[in-house]
């Protein structure tokens, strides 16, 4: 070959990088000493570095950074004058809060990406959520406050979401009062007759509660408008409250197996209902252990006001303790009554109520909640497991966590929370934490041991990206993760009529 280019032109011709590596040791077997130390020469002049975060587009650079703490991006600004205009863009930024469902933090009026001309604003508005993101994850608290409560109120708080606000019940269990935590407005609401309350649930923008004389009362959390139904039945064995919608499930009076749902709605002010018909089990068809089974009432329902549909959860048991599992049955139905999807799941612990939903995000993912029977005497394990769900999906996933004894655990976007035992003579004292990296339990608050016995059984842990609540029988405390973010605007209240109070920490 006369012209050396001609080399060079043909190994860029080669079809693919197998042949162009078998080429070039081709080429470096034929290479003599002064040959070799050419090529060295040039290898030592090449740097091989690649600049990967300025190289590739904002959307890939948003996705890398998801994995890593949400303070990386933010930390690693100073490696150079690039990656510093790359990842303080709030394009990124917002990005990044975004994707990881921390959206929510940002304020309101903050324009889209690449829509706003106040840059600076805007990053200083994703590095204070940021920051307070970063000691979420990390489990660091900041002020809190502790909110006394009336004794003699025996009802608890269903939390379908927990935002902003928190609720409970008065002294005589005859009004709800509802408390926003950054506006401190304090709503009151009671029945039209000041009836005794037995059930009370809040969602993102209603409280309601439901008496024993079969009413159910809503209140709008903002305005503070209240509207009613009455149902036929005070039987009513599940119920979930989403949005602006009530839906429950209550039990005909002449029969355990027969029910029928309802979906309200608070606009509106109209209820549709659909009879349910509990599918029975025949014992002269045994299951293949031989041991007879029975399917259960409805032990847990979900509503989702965006698709018009409810969930309806229940078990299909074994009425004998040598099985030491159940199956879950669940059901989707539109609001008209239409079967939508069935479903179930075997293996699952034997059951025990309460049973509930609890969101881990704003994003539709939750888990349920149940306990668990001991084997021996049927009775209900302090332990608790939790299923998780995807509505996106309609998906369960398997029981891969249990609350051992009086654990208590929270979930919310990736962090877990919970109150454990400390043991220790005499008695074990239980700790507010932060499970770190899904291993290490991180203590953040001692609770006395009376303190213990005030913790109301069920549901006592509220979280979420700004707020982390324990409710008790006597008080509630609440705990905010925003170094920055004051409690001054709540009231104080009347502690002579009322008996209730608030202290700063």
């Amino acid at each position: 070959m006369d012209n050396p280019l001609n080399v060079a032109h043909a190994f860029r011709q080669l079809p693919s990088s197998t042949a162009r590596a078998v080429a070039l040791d081709a080429l470096i077997n034929e290479l003599n000493h002064t040959e070799w130390r050419q090529m060295l020469a040039r290898l030592g002049g090449e740097t091989f570095w690649f600049d990967i975060v300025g190289s590739l587009p904002v959307e890939i650079v948003i996705q890398v950074f998801s994995y890593l703490d949400i303070s990386t991006p933010f930390q690693l600004q100073r490696v150079s004058r690039r990656w510093q205009t790359v990842l303080s863009s709030p394009d990124v930024l917002r990005g990044l809060i975004c994707l990881l469902g921390y959206d929510s933090g940002l304020p309101a009026g903050l324009r889209l990406p690449g829509q706003s001309p106040d840059v600076d604003q805007d990053y200083l508005h994703c590095r204070k959520t940021a920051e307070y993101v970063h000691r979420f994850q990390a489990g660091v608290l900041a002020r809190s406050i502790m909110i006394d409560l009336p004794p003699g109120a025996a009802c608890s708080v269903t939390y379908s979401s927990f935002e902003d606000t928190i609720a409970w019940p008065k002294h005589d269990a005859c009004a709800v009062t509802v408390l926003n935590l950054r506006s401190g407005k304090l709503l009151s609401f009671t029945g039209e007759a000041r009836e005794t309350i037995t059930e009370i649930a809040l969602s993102d923008q209603l409280v309601v509660f439901f008496t024993f004389t079969g009413v159910w009362y809503a209140g709008d959390i903002v305005t503070g408008q209240r509207k009613s139904f009455r149902l036929p039945s005070a039987h009513i064995p599940v119920f979930s409250c989403r949005g602006r919608t009530i839906a429950g499930v209550m039990r005909y009076e002449n029969g355990y197996d027969e029910h029928v749902a309802y979906i309200w709605d608070f606009d509106t002010q109209k209820c549709r209902t659909f009879d349910l018909r509990t599918p029975r089990h025949s014992s002269s068809e045994p299951d293949p252990t031989g041991e007879a089974i029975a399917v259960s009432p409805p032990l847990a329902m979900l509503v989702d006001p965006t698709s018009e549909s409810v969930l309806i959860c229940s078990r299909l048991a074994s009425r004998s303790d040598s099985l030491c599992s159940d199956a879950l049955l669940y059901h989707r139905y539109s609001y008209t009554g239409v079967l939508i999807r069935s479903g179930s799941m075997n293996d699952i612990p034997k059951m025990s109520p309460p049973v509930y939903f609890k969101p881990v995000d704003r994003r539709g993912r939750f888990k349920l909640y149940f306990r668990t029977k001991t084997l021996a005497e049927s009775q209900a394990d302090p332990g608790e497991y939790c299923l998780t769900y995807d509505e996106s999906e309609d998906h369960f996933g398997h029981p891969n966590t249990r609350s051992i004894g009086y654990r208590r655990d929270a979930w919310w976007l990736g962090a877990h929370y919970r109150i454990d035992y400390a043991h220790r003579v005499p008695v074990p004292e239980p700790s507010l934490g932060c499970v770190l990296n899904s291993m290490a339990f991180r203590c953040l608050h001692e609770l006395r041991y009376n303190e213990y016995e005030w913790f109301q059984e069920h549901d006592p842990l509220q979280l979420n990206d700004s707020f982390l609540a324990l409710t008790g029988r006597r008080f509630i405390r609440i705990w905010a993760f925003d170094k920055d973010f004051s409690f001054e605007d709540i009231p104080p209240f009347d502690r002579v009529s009322t008996l209730e109070g608030v202290t700063f920490f």
